[in-house]
């Protein structure tokens, strides 16, 4: 059995959904800059958690509008 290859980061996110992305906006936010972000989704033939609610929209909005005016970030 061969041995992982290993990485130090500051914070790992498993997962790229909303929530996943939206802590990655926040850590950035607050000035953190090594995150890794991964996300591996094997093939489905259902979805799960299809909707998302209109607060996480909100707080989705929040966020990347007080990026884009704080930290000049594009999106």
């Amino acid at each position: 059995m061969s041995a992982l290859p290993t990485q130090k980061v500051d914070v790992l996110i498993v997962g790229a959904g909303p929530a996943g992305i939206m802590t990655a906006l926040a850590l950035l936010k607050c000035g953190v800059k090594d995150i890794k972000l991964i996300d591996f989704a094997p093939k489905k033939t259902v979805g799960y958690a299809d909707g998302i609610m209109p607060r996480t929209i909100e707080g989705a909005r929040c966020l990347t509008m007080s990026l884009i005016y704080t930290h000049n970030v594009v999106l």
